[in-house]
């Protein structure tokens, strides 16, 4: 018999999220990522290999390389949380989605 727990599953940060806490860190921003214009809701990954490394280290799932970080970012695209820019690498947009988590955060910091 397998023993069910009460305690719901809290839902683990998307990338895209992830991305975003770093950009409000002053630790990795803008070593590892900055904006490119924040008023357009622009970043640029400064350091991708090392941003991967960090969210492997966040999530317990199998480790993935940054293409597949990457992949999985412009998925978001379709959720309406990023935005894709034009053929720049390494550079994304806030969408909707993280425009509002972005405010939302800075919120809380100033609570």
């Amino acid at each position: 018999k397998v023993a069910v727990s009460s305690k719901r599953l809290e839902r683990k940060p998307k990338n895209w999220e992830f991305l975003i806490r770093l950009l409000a860190d002053h630790r990795a921003n803008p070593k590892l990522i900055r904006w490119e214009d924040e008023a357009k809701g622009t970043f640029l990954l400064v350091k991708p290999q090392i941003i991967t490394d960090l969210w492997n280290s966040k999530t317990k799932k199998t480790k993935i390389s940054y293409h597949n970080f990457a992949r999985g970012l412009r998925y978001h695209y379709k959720t309406g949380a990023l935005f894709n820019v034009g053929d720049r690498q390494l550079v994304y947009g806030c969408g909707p989605k993280a425009v509002e988590f972005l405010r939302k955060s800075k919120q809380r910091k100033h609570i």
